[in-house]
């Protein structure tokens, strides 16, 4: 289970994962924003993105507590992510998680 790169996250933006919870139900997640930059440094000008981040929404209800779960999409298969819950989006119809990758 090797976790996707930063372009093939940009690439599955939009799209629906699947969070595997242990007991609880399953928690369907779409991939909303991925923002990263790469290091700057003038003699690698094509230095791939190593720091990025995830911005995920899901329902409200049940909110995932901050832990790793295992992640699966039809396109990369399995893979383990640490997310932590930021919070319901500004009109509260949604709950939002962030992974942070550094």
């Amino acid at each position: 289970m090797s976790c996707p790169t930063f372009d093939k996250f940009v690439e599955l933006t939009g799209s629906d994962f699947t969070a595997l919870t242990g007991g609880m139900p399953t928690t369907r997640l779409l991939l909303k924003h991925v923002s990263g930059q790469a290091p700057s440094s003038p003699d690698t000008p094509a230095t791939p993105v190593r720091s990025f981040s995830l911005l995920f929404e899901g329902a409200c209800e049940p909110v995932l507590p901050q832990q790793t779960y295992e992640f699966e999409h039809a396109n990369v298969g399995a893979f383990d992510l640490f997310i932590v819950p930021l919070g319901p989006d500004k009109a509260g119809g949604c709950m939002r998680y962030e992974a942070v990758f550094n």
